[in-house]
């Protein structure tokens, strides 16, 4: 079963997003970490990406959670994003290896004008 949230842009709106992802994976043990990268994802597409709109999709499939963030801002994958050199502390550039590492799985397509990026979580189990 597939649940489907969209939203304007804006950082207004990154509680309901957080809310509808707890609501829908509520049986992962890793609802929190899940949580963590729609938020991570939303806020780039936001800040950087110039996007006007959000859409998230839970596809509840028994054993996993695949998600599918879209946003209609500037291409950008988010996949193949350089992480920071190792030992180089600065402000930014963080989130994104954290959503990969993760993650059970990331992939990026750009597709009808979309950045779509796919996450794969554990529905149950441990953290």
């Amino acid at each position: 079963m597939t649940a489907t949230l969209q939203v304007p842009a804006d950082t207004a709106f990154l509680a309901q997003l957080g809310e509808f992802t707890q609501r829908h994976c509520a049986r992962s043990s890793q609802v929190v970490l899940i949580d963590l990268a729609v938020t991570e994802l939303a806020t780039n597409a936001i800040r950087h990406g110039r996007a006007r709109t959000l859409r998230l999709a839970v596809d509840d499939r028994g054993d996993e959670y695949c998600l599918t963030f879209e946003d209609d801002g500037e291409p950008f994958d988010s996949v193949s994003a350089e992480a920071q050199p190792t030992g180089e502390l600065r402000e930014g550039g963080y989130g994104l290896p954290l959503v990969r590492r993760i993650s059970k799985a990331m992939t990026y397509e750009r597709r009808d004008g979309l950045n779509a990026v796919r996450l794969v979580f554990e529905a149950g189990g441990s953290v």
